[in-house]
């Protein structure tokens, strides 16, 4: 009867530390996906400011070509 019981309690414990090894193979992997996410935001980010600038520097130039018809 204790052999029975001991070896129903080994067989939980391996299961649940291959239930933890899952979790912690899942929240490496989840880690990783934050990580990709963080950089791929970086570079949308970064696009975004590129295209702010770009922006202002085109309205800059159309503002200064108008300036410059109107002067002559």
């Amino acid at each position: 009867m204790l052999q029975v019981t001991t070896k129903r309690i080994f067989s939980k414990l391996d299961n649940l530390q291959k239930m933890l090894e899952k979790i912690i193979n899942n929240q490496e992997k989840i880690q990783d996906d934050i990580i990709s996410i963080k950089e791929e935001v970086a570079i949308l980010s970064y696009d975004q400011n590129c295209v702010d600038v770009s922006k202002d520097i085109k309205f800059e130039y159309f503002a200064n070509t108008r300036n410059i018809n109107n002067v002559l």
